[in-house]
């Protein structure tokens, strides 16, 4: 059985745009109570951005996610951080972010993992876009998360006014990464690297 095999992860097309988004303003609308990002989850770089979606057997949308690649920088942060020690001018990087998650799909158990199903399809479109590197911020509760997928902080935190709440940056080298684990025993690193999964679409 493919990773997580219930569900199909997959670039939205047209049509599934809308549930992505209707789902990201379900979620943010109870996880941000009475904050902008909670009162207005979906901006204009949505009508731009690559949105990730999660769907299981009846095509109900359980997880998204949004991927603004190089040529949408600077990034919406960057107002607030300099990313050039970071990345430098000679890459493109991809911004990955608003990953939400189905309320009823966060129980413990294999469906915890939506989100890691999630950085898989990210990984699969970075390699069809040519992204050398993926930047994020997060909140200090899903650094460990993030931590579990490569990403690594890079020291610097900043305030975003949306979320009004202490911000982690966070970086993945795409092609350092692609280097050191390609015959790596890691099963995420297997996972994040495998070019076979048929329930992973991009």
């Amino acid at each position: 059985m493919p990773f997580l095999g219930e569900f199909t992860f997959k670039v939205a097309e047209k049509d599934e745009r809308v549930g992505a988004l209707d789902l990201r303003r379900e979620v943010y609308a109870v996880d941000w109570p009475g904050t902008p990002i909670g009162k207005a989850p979906v901006d204009e770089l949505d009508k731009r951005a690559d949105l990730l979606i999660a769907l299981d057997a009846t095509g109900l949308v359980l997880a998204s996610c949004r991927v603004l690649g190089p040529d949408q920088r600077p990034f919406d942060f960057e107002q607030f951080v300099d990313l050039s020690p970071v990345v430098s001018c000679d890459r493109r990087p991809a911004l990955v972010g608003r990953m939400c998650v189905r309320h009823s799909h966060r129980v413990v158990s294999r469906k915890a993992f939506l989100p890691l199903g999630m950085l898989k399809l990210a990984h699969d479109l970075a390699r069809k876009r040519g992204f050398s590197d993926f930047v994020m911020f997060t909140f200090p509760h899903l650094v460990s998360l993030y931590r579990s997928a490569f990403f690594r902080p890079v020291g610097i935190t900043f305030e975003h006014p949306a979320y009004r709440c202490q911000s982690h940056v966070m970086h993945l080298d795409l092609l350092e990464f692609r280097k050191t684990h390609a015959n790596s025993v890691e099963p995420f690193a297997q996972l994040l690297l495998a070019t076979d999964l048929p329930n992973v679409i991009v």
